[in-house]
């Protein structure tokens, strides 16, 4: 895979102006050639934007500044806004003046915790980020760029859109709370819809979009392994990393420890024989604690295959059951189940013919593997509204950018920005009217 940026902006307007000649079936080609030219109005306005969010990086649950950023832009644009949702989460609505469907866009907003050192020397597209351990080196501020961009974008055209378009802008992603507050504060009590979307940055080429149908994630899971009596601790300890190992599955473990693997062409997700297609690992060291009467062991399991949770927990029993301590287990309790993401296998497809038709061949990328040692709380949504979670290629070779999120040398190409507002506008505006 090359990490080269696929179009040029000229190319691609180019290729557009081809694309309308050929492609009749359910789109409508000079509104989406409309779309295009109007993201690339509005690009520098949006880099000014994402600047402003990039230099007040606000954490999981004080996303106040950047909450308010989005309320005033989105009242500016016309739309109906409601603040204050399940913490800072905000809801934009732009109703269209024709009959179709009801469509959710949904952008995260908050920073992450980062731990940067004195010697660090690390610059960004908008200088220092420093700034309290919090830093955008997730690209949330470009999620939620593209967001407001795409509001922007569709609300130029109201007498012609069809349906209506909830833009949810959603606090505390890092914290895997901010979707479930949400809901819980009455999100779909107050807004009914047919579909929902989102989309997060990756090291793909800029403007590349990749997905899969079902769980894009790991299946994780807390496991707590309990033992009667606080005698033979380093024994048992021994007995039950052995009994955690012998269930282990992974290829490559070095390689596969190495996340910037994951957008390797020979070992990465677009490869059909990925090295995360298939394993069951856990992460990090198991965590020993002696109570009064009792020896709990703790670690996270993490699986490609939602039916190895239950077959693992069966066969550390197994394991356990052979050993001198097997009178001694009390339990072994699974918890912590992190929603992850489920997507959608006929909207994937119906999106991807769409970027195909409307963008080319090479601007999608099927992925084939699980990211393992992440998650995100987009499930909670996908429980009552069918959807659609994509990745966005922000790499871009020739600014020597790698553009891998949580790394400490994470950085963006910008222009992601463009491409994200045109493609998906084209996208929601299409899927209204279906």
């Amino acid at each position: 895979m090359s990490l080269k940026s696929t179009f040029h902006p000229f190319y691609l307007f180019i290729f557009l102006l081809l694309a309308t000649s050929i492609y009749q079936v359910n789109a409508k080609p000079q509104r989406l050639n409309s779309n295009e030219q109007y993201a690339k109005k509005i690009y520098p306005e949006l880099l000014e934007v994402r600047r402003e969010l990039f230099e007040h990086p606000e954490p999981s649950g004080h996303e106040k500044h950047t909450s308010e950023v989005v309320a005033n832009y989105l009242i500016n644009l016309g739309l109906e806004v409601k603040t204050k949702v399940g913490g800072y989460g905000v809801i934009g609505v732009l109703n269209g003046a024709k009959p179709g469907k009801r469509i959710i866009w949904r952008a995260d907003m908050d920073a992450a915790k980062f731990e940067y050192h004195e010697h660090d020397d690390h610059k960004t597209n908008s200088g220092d980020i420093k700034h309290n351990n919090v830093a955008h080196v997730c690209g949330h501020d470009v999620h939620t760029t593209i967001g407001l961009g795409i509001a922007n974008t569709l609300s130029q055209n109201l007498e012609n859109l069809a349906g209506t378009v909830y833009f949810l802008f959603q606090p505390a992603e890092e914290s895997q709370q901010g979707a479930k507050a949400m809901i819980d504060d009455g999100l779909f009590d107050m807004i009914q819809a047919d579909e929902i979307y989102a989309a997060h940055v990756g090291p793909m080429p800029t403007g590349i979009i990749a997905t899969s149908p079902n769980n894009v994630f790991a299946h994780s899971r807390y496991l707590d392994i309990e033992f009667s009596g606080t005698s033979d601790a380093d024994a048992i300890s021994i007995m039950v990393n052995k009994a955690l190992s012998s269930v282990v599955r992974v290829r490559s473990p070095k390689k596969f420890a190495n996340l910037l693997n994951v957008a390797d062409p020979e070992l990465g997700l677009s490869n059909p024989d990925t090295i995360y297609k298939d394993y069951v690992l856990f992460s990090g060291r198991t965590h020993q604690n002696k109570h009064e009467d009792r020896i709990l062991f703790s670690t996270e399991l993490l699986t490609s295959d939602y039916q190895d949770i239950n077959g693992v927990i069966e066969k550390l029993e197994q394991h356990i059951g052979i050993s001198q301590f097997k009178d001694r287990l009390r339990s072994i309790q699974a918890s912590h189940e992190r929603e992850g993401v489920h997507n959608d296998e006929e909207l994937i497809h119906e999106a991807n013919q769409l970027f195909k038709i409307t963008f080319g061949e090479k601007v999608i990328q099927d992925n084939y593997g699980k990211i393992p040692f992440a998650s995100e709380d987009f499930g909670h949504f996908q429980k009552a509204v069918p959807g659609v979670y994509f990745f966005i290629g922000v790499a871009n070779a020739e600014k020597g950018n790698v553009a891998f999120p949580h790394m400490p040398d994470f950085e963006v190409d910008e222009n992601v920005i463009y491409h994200g507002v045109s493609r998906f506008s084209a996208l929601i505006e299409h899927r209204l009217k279906q």
